[in-house]
């Protein structure tokens, strides 16, 4: 269920730590003492990661929505280059393969 402002702006604080989904790993953290913030949950090469968008109401759910999105800090080519960091070692190692046959 996607979250509305009008949830967002009620919700308080109740002792225990609160997360609210509002899909496609974002979701409205709220601390004991009330606090809000808003989180994205992804994965960066099978691991699971945790970014923290920021605070509430300075970033409303339309902007944390469009932010979560888009990837706010999360560089879109850092896969790209990651794997052509990798590629060499690839390559070395289908070549030490292939040599040995």
């Amino acid at each position: 269920m996607k979250l509305t402002d009008t949830f967002v702006k009620r919700r308080q604080g109740n002792g225990k730590v609160q997360k609210h989904s509002d899909g496609g790993g974002l979701f409205l953290y709220i601390t004991p003492e009330g606090k809000k913030s808003w989180r994205l949950a992804y994965r960066f090469m099978g691991k699971q990661k945790l970014l923290v968008i920021g605070p509430y109401p300075e970033i409303s759910l339309k902007d944390a929505r469009d932010k979560g999105t888009t990837g706010i800090g999360l560089n879109a080519s850092l896969p790209i280059r990651n794997a052509t960091a990798y590629a060499p070692r690839i390559i070395t190692l289908n070549t030490c393969q292939s040599a040995g046959k």
